[in-house]
Formats: C-alpha cells, structure tokens, sequence
C-alpha cells in the first residue's frame, strides 16, 4: 500500500464533535425529572432505531453501518441521531 495514507484528522473530529454532543447532552438530562430514565430512553431507542434502518436496508436500500461512530451518535443522540445519520448518508 505505498502512497496511501491514512487521515487520522477526520477520526479524530467525527470523535470530538460526538463527545461535544454527548456533554450538551448529559449536561441536559440532570435537568429534567428523571435523568438516569431519560438518558436510557434515549440510547434505547436510539439503539432500536438504528436496528430498524439496518433491518429494513432490504426494502428501502439505505443501510448504516454499525461502527464505532455510528453506535456512538445513535446512543448518545437517541432517535434524532439516527435521523442525522440517514440524512448524511442519503446527502453523500
């Protein structure tokens, strides 16, 4: 593989922007009144909807692969994470 390089660059601010995320998030849910129940909600069906993209990726032919970011930003963002996900992937 000579003359291939990778950018670690991109990693590394796909990971920043999602710890970002994940504080605006976690600074939020102490706020309301059940926090740890919340925060559970949401990765749970953060979780769920990206099971749902990627089992139905046979009908609809939009498929997210599950990796480090993906999961990431499904759990931590919840539902309007996965909706970011489909967005960029159907803008690429």
């Amino acid at each position: 593989m000579k003359g291939k390089k990778k950018d670690m660059n991109v990693p590394l601010t796909v990971l920043l922007v999602l710890a970002l995320c994940g504080a605006i998030v976690f600074s939020v849910y102490p706020k309301t009144t059940h926090p740890v129940k919340n925060a559970l909600f949401g990765a749970v069906t953060g979780g769920a909807g990206l099971l749902v993209v990627n089992l139905t990726s046979g009908l609809t032919g939009v498929m997210l692969a599950c990796n480090l970011y993906t999961v990431s930003a499904s759990l931590i963002l919840g539902l309007p994470g996965v909706v970011l996900l489909l967005v960029l992937r159907l803008l690429r």
